[in-house]
């Protein structure tokens, strides 16, 4: 998300036997199949602590997807912007394959090629931290957004038909 989209997942019944698919606070969400002749497959999305709390429900990820759960949760933003800069730099239309007219993202030859640098302990921490403090910013003035986006549509109907007047 780019924090202007407004997130209204699709709501779907969760099978028992799916459970160990519920994505938790700082999972990673990778897109393996799909893209277009222009746009690669791979993009990535986190669930952070703030996330999970606003839509008070179970999350789970699709078919087309691939969850990632990190050793150290703290290295979650590290690997999202690291990430991020690939898709950005058209590095990831290097990793994919294509069957059936669908193009697949190769995971297991990526992980298995690229590196990503971790920082040291004092710097690894004090990035997540800075990082977590603007998520919880963001998520609360998305979750305002929708509120008001919600108010909006309920109000204007009314506005235009009469039943209520603004003085």
């Amino acid at each position: 998300m780019n924090g202007k989209e407004q997130c209204n997942p699709p709501k779907r019944f969760i099978l028992e036997k799916n459970d160990h698919k519920l994505l938790k606070s700082y999972d990673l969400i990778i897109e393996i199949s799909g893209g277009s002749p222009i746009q690669s497959t791979g993009r990535i999305a986190h669930i952070s602590s703030t996330l999970s709390e606003r839509f008070k429900r179970p999350l789970i990820c699709s078919n087309f997807c691939k969850a990632l759960t990190l050793k150290d949760y703290k290295l979650t933003y590290n690997f999202h912007y690291f990430w991020n800069r690939l898709y950005d730099n058209n590095i990831l239309f290097g990793y994919e394959g294509k069957t059936s007219g669908i193009k697949n993202f190769l995971f297991d030859s990526f992980v298995n090629t690229v590196y990503l640098a971790i920082p040291n302990k004092k710097t690894k921490e004090s990035f997540f931290d800075f990082m977590e403090q603007t998520e919880n910013k963001r998520q609360k003035i998305l979750e305002e957004n929708q509120k008001l986006a919600e108010l909006r549509d309920w109000l204007l109907p009314m506005l235009m038909n009469g039943q209520v007047v603004v003085q």
